[in-house]
């Protein structure tokens, strides 16, 4: 693939993958002034795991951890957040 088709979808997944900082959560900051955004929740997930993988005693590919937790939620971008509770109540 030549470079500047990889720099054009990289961009374009940036583009959609910003998203996320407009897409809101249905739950609150800590504070509970305000409803979280997408974006907030995968920081602060991913701030979570890089504080504690010197605690754990099992060894972990803390690569792909961070991977998994910065990447978790890229749909919500095109879906939006859906609460667990809807997803159970089939709704």
């Amino acid at each position: 693939m030549k470079k500047a088709i990889i720099i054009s979808n990289l961009l374009q997944f940036y583009i959609a993958a910003e998203k996320l900082k407009t897409t809101i959560r249905h739950s609150h900051t800590s504070d509970s002034n305000r409803i979280e955004s997408a974006a907030e929740h995968s920081w602060m997930l991913a701030l979570i795991a890089l504080s504690l993988f010197e605690h754990l005693e099992t060894k972990i590919d803390q690569l792909r951890v961070l991977k998994m937790v910065l990447i978790h939620d890229l749909a919500e971008a095109v879906t939006g957040d859906i609460p667990h509770l809807k997803n159970q109540q089939g709704k």
